[in-house]
């Protein structure tokens, strides 16, 4: 029993920090400067629901007021912007609500924009997104906006896309936190691909793929600052099903992370449980 308990705290080293972490901003209470139509009411950028929105009246200078229900520690905000999103806004953190911290100001948002923001942990019960200025006529519209304690994996919770997905396994599945999901794709004569976008360009030099049970062969790990022009960090030819696999390198600035999933290990397709980045 002792060995194998080592033999799972040692893969769990290997794999890095990856774990689920609380998002204290579901179903808390919101309040807002304003709302467009009824139908698109402050509280649901808190439902945990992508397809449901915010939308504030059609002036700048607006904001949104989300209230954790007591003293947090806080370290990441994440943005989900609908079309109409903030091109100016800061977002704010406070005890009080009456005393605010600025922790993010931007001032090129962009539409459709899902924006991760780590700032040095903080504790607050209040987080504000002060939203200045629009990038349309309309009011401004958030689908979601998500807080979470400090975390280690900077992967987490972010944006996901692939080339396909299974049922059930969809990309996003790889950047919940946890080895109980993952995306899967199907085998096929082209390649499939999984791609992270980090929310901001960071520079970083830790990448963990945590393979699952169909994994993948032969496969490249890309990164870029624009979602253009990738740059290759990691190439195998003789991968495993089921191998936490860390790849390190040095250190350079980023935004997107590309799988590019070029062989399979058998009929069953690909799999990835998760992706990890880190400092």
């Amino acid at each position: 029993m002792k060995k194998i308990a080592t033999i799972v705290a040692f893969a769990a080293a290997l794999a890095g920090y990856a774990e689920v972490y609380p998002n204290y901003a579901l179903h808390c209470e919101v309040f807002a400067s304003s709302q467009e139509w009824a139908k698109y009411p402050p509280e649901l950028v808190v439902d945990g629901i992508t397809g449901t929105r915010w939308s504030s009246g059609r002036t700048d200078d607006e904001w949104i007021t989300l209230d954790l229900g007591e003293q947090r520690r806080i370290g990441r905000v994440i943005l989900n912007w609908e079309r109409s999103a903030g091109a100016r806004y800061v977002v704010q953190v406070s005890p009080d609500n009456k005393h605010y911290e600025d922790v993010f100001s931007e001032e090129e948002g962009k539409q459709g924009a899902c924006q991760v923001i780590d700032f040095r942990p903080r504790d607050a019960r209040y987080v504000r997104i002060d939203c200045r200025e629009r990038t349309t006529e309309y009011g401004f519209s958030l689908w979601e906006v998500e807080v979470y304690p400090p975390v280690k994996n900077l992967a987490y919770r972010c944006r996901m896309s692939s080339s396909a997905a299974l049922p059930d396994h969809s990309a996003a599945d790889a950047a919940d936190g946890s080895p109980e999901t993952g995306w899967r794709a199907p085998a096929g004569p082209k390649p499939q691909w999984i791609l992270l976008e980090l929310g901001s360009v960071r520079n970083l030099g830790k990448i963990v793929l945590d393979w699952g049970k169909v994994g993948a062969k032969k496969y490249t790990v890309e990164v870029s600052e624009d979602g253009k022009r990738y740059t290759v960090v990691h190439s195998r030819e003789n991968g495993k099903a089921g191998e936490p696999e860390p790849i390190q390198f040095t250190p350079q600035r980023f935004r997107y992370v590309r799988v590019n999933c070029i062989q399979p290990l058998g009929n069953d397709g690909y799999g990835l449980d998760e992706i990890e980045v880190y400092q």
